[in-house]
Order: structure tokens, then C-alpha cells, then sequence
């Protein structure tokens, strides 16, 4: 029988049965095990749904001999198994089954053209296929040889809605030791990569994640860059984290590097958020003070207070001012432009938070005498 007309039959839809498929899979591959140059056929059998269905049986229940004939017969082609459809479940099975060996060959096959095994990372099943083998790693030199070629396209991937799940892996499955060229290549374009919706997720991660010396690395690229970031519709989130890290001379920084720029920030749709954030979780008198003197002495306060998002930040300001004994500065200022405020639909919500304030604190006052 020849080797196309095996495939052929191998990959074949026309069989209806599933017992059926199953009886003929196992006639075939007795065909190709016994006769090398029938080999390449396995390939076709893997992916193909019912074929992968069952070489997966015979790696899970089959002998030591099946076992090896199958990973000895499809490594050669892993590339193509790993992005499959139905192979890359095969191959996910395969990886369980190596030994440290059979993996440092496949390591070697996919690391000998780096820019293949990048593809394959941007690719939804070889993806999950590189994951599993990350998991399949026993040496440390297996490691940095893929380490050493993701970190070449790392910046690529962490943008990537497939590949940032492998480089996340890495930090999952490798010490900080094992990853370190890697996260020397994602620290070097922070910037970058945190303006990238799947990228500023992994940067909030690498924060996490880095040493002492790399996280302050990052955290003074992005406060050096603080006003591209705040601008930026998913930069502002990562601006935002470190803030929520309360590390009180990156955000002194933050603010510093923002001076002259809190009115246009607070009526931006995403950057009043980060407004917000700096006055109610940097827990810093200087912080607070810094940004409610920049937005109340603005000639155009009125303007803020009537903006559909600025009256957000406003409000925020209530909340935290009497920290830095600024609440009735903003009262006060409030108040100066009360007829302009009362009638209008976000002013007037201003006017609304500013009085129950009021009314809180004088209800803690009368509690107090009491």
C-alpha cells in the first residue's frame, strides 16, 4: 500500500461509525509501525480528530514500545503538530511521556529557528502547547535555551493575546534566576509594553514578580514617562498600579512629572480615574494637597465642576481634603459658584456629595458634645 494512498485512507470522513474509525485507526497504525518508511503517515493519523484520539489511547494504555514508536515518530514533525488542531492535544499528551532526552530534542528543534518557535507561540493551540511544555522542562538547560529565544521576541508576545499567556508561564514555571534575560528584555520596553492591552496586564504582573532592583528599574521608566502613559488608554492603568503600591516617592514622582497637567487628566474618560486613585489610595498629605491646589486655583473651576468626569475627581477631593485641611478651601469654592451649579446635571452632584459631607460631619460633631 503506498504511503499517499495510507494517508488518504488514514484521514479519510467517509467512514460513519466511530467504532469503525477506531477499528480501521488500529489496522493502520500496525501497517506503520512496521514499516519505517510509513512512518511520515503517523503525522496525517495525529491530525486527524479520531487518529489523535487514538495514539493519545496508546501513550496513556498502550507499552513502553508504543509509546517510544509514537514520540520517535512524530518529534520530527512537532512543529506542525504543536499548532494543530487536533495534534497539539496529541503532542500535549506526548510531552507527559519523554524522557529528559526526547524533550532536549525537542527543545533543540524548536529553538534552532527562533522565529518559529515565536510563531508558534502566537498561534491560539501552540500556545497551550508551548505551556505544557514549559511544564516538561527538567534542565536548566533546556530552560535558558527557550527562555534565551522567547526573551528575543518577548516584547512581541507579551502584546499578544496568545503569547503573553506563555510568557507568563515562564514566571509561573522558572525562578526569577531562570527568567532573568527575559525579564531584562520586558523591562527595557515597559514603556512600550504598557501601552498594549494585554501588555499592561503582564507589566502590573512583572511589577509583582521582579526583584527589588528590576521593579524599581520599571517603576522609574514609567514615572520618567508618567504624562505619554496617563494619556494612554491602557498606559494609565499601569500608572494607576503603581500607584496602588504605594511607594511614596514613585508616586511623589508621578505627581511631580504630571504638574500642570491634573485639569486635563481629570476631564478625560480614563485618566480621571487615575486622579481619583492618586487622592484616595496614595496615602500621602503631599500627594493630596499637591493636586487639589493645582485643580481649585484653576481660573476655570467652574468648568471642572460641571464636567461630566472632572466632578468625579472633585467629589474625590471632598473626600480626602479635610486630611490636608483643605475641605472648606473647596467648600468655599463650591459654594462661589453655587447658582451655576445647582441646576446643572453633573454640578449639581457635586453640590449633592458636598452637603452630605456637611451634614456628616456636623452629625459627628453633635455625637461628640454628647
Amino acid at each position: 500500500m503506498s504511503m499517499g494512498l495510507l494517508g488518504r485512507i488514514i484521514t479519510s470522513t467517509n467512514f460513519g461509525e466511530e467504532d469503525d474509525r477506531i477499528k480501521r485507526n488500529a489496522e493502520y497504525y500496525e501497517i506503520i509501525k512496521r514499516d519505517r518508511k510509513h512512518w511520515c503517515v503517523l503525522t496525517d493519523m495525529a491530525k486527524d480528530r479520531f487518529g489523535s484520539r487514538f495514539l493519545q489511547g496508546r501513550l496513556e494504555n498502550g507499552g513502553y514500545d508504543d509509546i517510544q514508536f509514537i514520540i520517535g515518530a512524530l518529534t520530527p514533525q512537532i512543529k506542525k503538530l504543536m499548532v494543530d488542531s487536533f495534534g497539539n492535544h496529541l503532542v500535549q499528551k506526548m510531552f507527559l511521556k519523554c524522557t529528559e532526552a526526547q524533550i532536549g530534542e525537542i527543545v533543540d528543534i524548536l529553538t534552532n529557528n527562533g522565529h518559529e518557535l515565536i510563531n508558534i507561540c502566537q498561534d491560539c493551540n501552540g500556545s497551550i502547547s508551548v505551556q505544557k511544555l514549559l511544564d516538561s522542562l527538567t534542565s536548566g538547560q533546556q530552560i535558558t535555551k527557550i527562555v534565551d529565544v522567547l526573551s528575543k521576541g518577548a516584547v512581541k508576545l507579551t502584546k499578544d493575546p496568545n503569547g503573553h499567556l506563555v510568557i507568563q508561564q515562564c514566571w509561573k514555571t522558572f525562578s526569577n534566576e531562570e527568567n532573568k534575560v527575559l525579564f531584562r528584555a520586558l523591562a527595557e520596553n515597559c514603556v512600550d509594553i504598557a501601552r498594549d492591552r494585554d501588555g499592561c496586564c503582564v507589566l502590573q504582573s512583572l511589577i509583582l514578580k521582579a526583584d527589588e532592583h528590576l521593579r524599581a528599574q520599571i517603576v522609574g521608566e514609567i514615572t520618567q514617562n508618567a504624562l505619554v502613559l496617563a494619556h494612554d488608554s491602557y498606559g494609565n492603568y499601569v500608572v494607576q498600579f503603581v500607584v496602588g503600591q504605594k511607594i511614596k516617592e514613585a508616586t511623589r514622582s508621578l505627581v511631580r512629572n504630571l504638574k500642570g497637567q491634573f485639569e486635563t487628566l481629570s476631564t478625560n474618560r480614563f485618566c480621571c480615574y487615575l486622579v481619583v486613585k492618586f487622592l484616595k489610595e496614595s496615602d500621602d498629605e503631599f500627594v493630596i494637597k499637591f493636586i487639589i491646589d493645582e485643580l481649585v486655583n484653576k481660573s476655570n473651576i467652574l468648568m471642572l465642576l460641571q464636567d461630566q468626569y472632572a466632578n468625579i475627581v472633585i467629589q474625590s477631593a471632598l473626600d480626602v481634603a479635610e486630611e490636608v485641611s483643605m475641605f472648606y478651601l473647596i467648600v468655599s469654592v463650591i459654594k462661589m459658584h453655587h447658582q451655576s451649579l445647582h441646576n446643572h446635571p453633573f454640578g449639581k452632584e457635586v453640590v449633592l456629595h458636598m452637603n452630605q459631607l456637611i451634614r456628616d460631619k456636623q452629625g459627628d460633631q453633635h455625637d461628640r458634645q454628647f
